[in-house]
């Protein structure tokens, strides 16, 4: 007869916290707040459908409203088996073993990449001197050139004259 009793409750509670709200207009700011709050059983309204959003609320109600929230965190989040909990358990000492050793190859990756950038930085700028090594010696070997040339020409207008 209790168990009836409290379902019977509970169902005009549903019905009443879903029912439209009269004075609270669907345009405002609050609405969805209020409405939340209604269709959670944290709230309720009176028996005209009336929220009465400017009411004053006690110190009571509003032990009351904490109560149902508390109730409703410690059945969402702690109706675990014996079996679950020591689950999560190992899974969390799994997990930190995992953490660890993924925050160590980040720490190897971060100083491995440093490394390199490192490398890279020194291997642009032996590029850019050996750039102009050679450059230079491009230019040296193109001088050497025009005086083997010259020299040729010189040596040959020379035997050609007596």
């Amino acid at each position: 007869m209790k168990s009836k009793c409290l379902y019977i409750l509970a169902l005009v509670t549903a019905t009443i916290g879903c029912a439209a709200i009269q004075d609270v207009p669907v345009s405002s700011r609050h609405y969805d707040a209020i409405q939340q709050s209604l269709s959670a059983g944290y709230m309720g309204l009176d028996t005209n459908r009336q929220f009465n959003p400017k009411t004053p609320i006690n110190r009571e109600e509003i032990a009351i409203i904490i109560q149902k929230i508390d109730s409703k965190i410690k059945q969402k989040y702690f109706n675990l088996s014996q079996s679950d909990f020591e689950e999560l358990l190992h899974l969390s000492d799994s997990f930190k073993t995992y953490i660890v050793n993924v925050e160590s190859d980040i720490t190897q990756i971060t100083d491995a990449q440093t490394a390199l950038t490192a490398d890279y930085t020194m291997l642009l700028s032996a590029q850019d001197t050996l750039g102009n090594k050679h450059l230079k010696l491009h230019r040296r070997e193109t001088q050497t050139r025009w005086l083997a040339i010259g020299a040729g020409i010189l040596s040959i207008v020379a035997l050609a004259t007596p």
